[in-house]
Order: C-alpha cells, then sequence, then structure tokens
C-alpha cells in the first residue's frame, strides 16, 4: 500500500505567523478603516459611475438647495419619472414653487437606498414627500450590493448588528474586508478611482443616448432623472412628442379599501435585508415627518397581469404613514396595442416616452396626497 504524502503549507514557523498576522490585519481592516470616519456625502463621490449617477447625488449632498419631494428608488424609479413634470403640476395648482430630485442606481438595494436617504437627511431639510419604489414581487436580495463597501464602514454597520440575522451581517462585514484596500487607495489618493472611469454618454437637451453600458453623468439641474432615448429591445427609437395620457379620478390609482380588488398581494416574505433597511427608511420618514408614497411603476414583464402586482401589502406592513399608487395596464394605455405600448419601453424599463406620459398620468394623484400631506403638517 503506498503512502500518501501531505506537504506542509508552510515551509517553517516564520511563514506560517507572518500568514497568521496578514490575515488578523486583513480582517481588521474595517476597523482601521472606521477610525477615518467618511462623511456620508465624500462616500459616494468614491463610488464612481458603473452603479448610478453618484457625482450627481454628491453634488445634491454638498449643495445649498432644498427639496420637498425625493424620489427613491431603482432604476425602474429613475427611468420612469420626471420630478420636473410633478413638481410643475403642483406648483401649478398651488401656485407654489417646490423642487424634486430623483435618488436612484441601476441596482437596486436596500442597503443602498438607506444609504442614500440617510445622507440626504443628513445634509438637507426634511422634504415634505418620499415616493419610493418597493422590490418587485419576486426579488429577494440578500447579499450587499455590489459597492456597499464604498459607502458602508464599520461605524454604520455595527449599529446594524442586533437588527439583521448573523448570516446577513457578516456578508456585509466580509464585503468590508474585500473592499479595504480599495477603500484605503481612495482615502490616500482621494478621487483617484472615482476619476479613472471613462465617461460614454451623448447628452441632447437631457435625454440621454446610452452608448454599451457605460456611467451615467449628468448636469446638475436635471433633477437626477435617467431620460432614456431608446427603442424597445433595440428596436429604432420613435419620439411620442408631448402625449399625454386619459387621467382618471386620481383617487383610482391610489390604494384604498375600495381600489384593493385592483392590487394584488404575494404576501412574498422580505429577506432579512429587505426587511431591516426598508424598516430603517420608514423610521427615518417618520422620525422627520416625512409623509412615504410607494410606487408601482408599470414594468412592461407585469403588463399581462390583470391586478397590480404587490410583494405585500405595504399600507398594512408599514402603517399609516404610507400610501401607495398604481395603474393597470387598461387604465394606464387605454386604447393602446401592444405595438404601442413598446413605444414607452426600452425593456422593461420605461424610456422618454413611457417617462413623460407616466410623470404626466402620476401626477394629479401625487398632488392630492401633497395637499393632504400639507394638511396634515
Amino acid at each position: 500500500m503506498s503512502k500518501i504524502l501531505i506537504r506542509n503549507a508552510f515551509k517553517n514557523k516564520t511563514h506560517a505567523l507572518i500568514f497568521i498576522i496578514s490575515l488578523f490585519l486583513s480582517l481588521m481592516m474595517p476597523f482601521y478603516i472606521s477610525f477615518f470616519n467618511i462623511d456620508n456625502k465624500d462616500a459616494f463621490i468614491e463610488a464612481g459611475t458603473e452603479n448610478g449617477n453618484f457625482k450627481l447625488i454628491h453634488n445634491i449632498f454638498t449643495n445649498k438647495k432644498e427639496y420637498e419631494i425625493v424620489f427613491l428608488g431603482s432604476s425602474l424609479l429613475w427611468t420612469s419619472v420626471n420630478p420636473k413634470i410633478i413638481t410643475d403640476h403642483i406648483n401649478k395648482n398651488l401656485k407654489t414653487k417646490i423642487k424634486g430630485i430623483t435618488l436612484a442606481g441601476n441596482w437596486r438595494g436596500e442597503d443602498m437606498l438607506y444609504r442614500l436617504w440617510h445622507g440626504f437627511l443628513k445634509h438637507k431639510q426634511p422634504p415634505k414627500l418620499l415616493i419610493m419604489t418597493m422590490p418587485r414581487y419576486r426579488d429577494r436580495q440578500s447579499k450587499p450590493h455590489a459597492r456597499s463597501h464604498v459607502w458602508w464602514d464599520y461605524n454604520y454597520l455595527r449599529n446594524f448588528q442586533d437588527k439583521m440575522d448573523r448570516k446577513t451581517f457578516l456578508s456585509y462585514f466580509a464585503s468590508l474586508v474585500l473592499g479595504s484596500p480599495r477603500k484605503i487607495l481612495s482615502i490616500i489618493r482621494k478621487n483617484s478611482l472615482s476619476k479613472r472611469v471613462k465617461y460614454s454618454l451623448v447628452m441632447q437637451d437631457h435625454k440621454v443616448k446610452l452608448i454599451k453600458s457605460n456611467p451615467y453623468v449628468f448636469p446638475d439641474d436635471h433633477n437626477g432623472k435617467l431620460s432614456v432615448s431608446q427603442g424597445f429591445l433595440g428596436a429604432k427609437f420613435k419620439d411620442l412628442g408631448n402625449l399625454s395620457p386619459i387621467l382618471p379620478p386620481h383617487k383610482d390609482l391610489i390604494l384604498s379599501d375600495k381600489t384593493r380588488s385592483k392590487f394584488k398581494n404575494h404576501n412574498y416574505p422580505l429577506t432579512s435585508l429587505q426587511d431591516t433597511f426598508l424598516k430603517e427608511i420608514m423610521f427615518l420618514a417618520k422620525k422627520n415627518k416625512v409623509k412615504v408614497l410607494i410606487l408601482n411603476v408599470p414594468i412592461y414583464s407585469f403588463l399581462s397581469k390583470e391586478k397590480i402586482p404587490m410583494k405585500l401589502n405595504w399600507k398594512d406592513y408599514f402603517g399609516k404613514n404610507i400610501d401607495v399608487i398604481g395603474a393597470q395596464k387598461n387604465i394606464l394605455y387605454k386604447d393602446f396595442d401592444d405595438d404601442k405600448i413598446k413605444l414607452f419601453y426600452y425593456d422593461d424599463h420605461l424610456n422618454s416616452n413611457g417617462m413623460s406620459f407616466w410623470s404626466k398620468f402620476i401626477a394629479p394623484s401625487i398632488l392630492e396626497i401633497y395637499k393632504s400631506t400639507i394638511r396634515s403638517n
């Protein structure tokens, strides 16, 4: 019987000791970095732009403008809402001069949304209204956002140690360990990582023509929206101009006892990550007396469903401070066939046609919710 030769992992004890010390120092890196206490607004400029318009977000946190409405969500919200259409409608009806801003990225993560919302409240006056999207009914995000190591440090993370399950907490700590060398470099050579990204977008009257899958960079005066001039799944884009929707009574879009039958609660549970950060977003809104409106964006692949799909009944889950808006296909796209509907999308996301159409469609309902918010305050 032949003997199996097992080699030692290290040539000598010194090499083993060096490895153990190196491993220990690597695991301790998040603690070292936390001593730098990087400010939230500075953390986002280091994120680069491959996952969102973080250059604009950094500028929002540092400028002196105040906003009465904040739109918060993933790329589904980013490409679907023009804040200016909403605020112009409110200003026209209420004789006000309010402003709105979109904080969004192209990878949904409740952890990212929490950090954006927390950062906004840290540097700005609380808005009157927070309008946000929720996870799609089958979304089961349980891992940290791909860029979480950039805007998280251990000082923030330890506050959530008792609010999420151990597996989720350890996954965040692991992301901090793996991202530490990059973060240390960004501290030593400030902005060096974010500057290396080459921007490849063409701006045409604030409409963005996407070129491959490159970063999103915008001027500061377009309210944070992403207006995409692309046809459905690569088809030629056809600009529909200033097309206006047929408006139903505004109450028909708002979830209530009368409209409950139009919404479908799939009752799919949230992951620990989703539950933790969504509750924290709602807690900050309640603490700062901000009304929350949840927006069900019309996703192309969901249009065939008879009812508006929701993961949970958000109004029941989060309480009385929540309103929910949504529209069925036959209400939003009344008398439109599928070929006409495709002109509003570039995939599941709305394009610039859809953004304008959808923003006009929901503006009257948002106006009523905004009016009730002012009265209650």
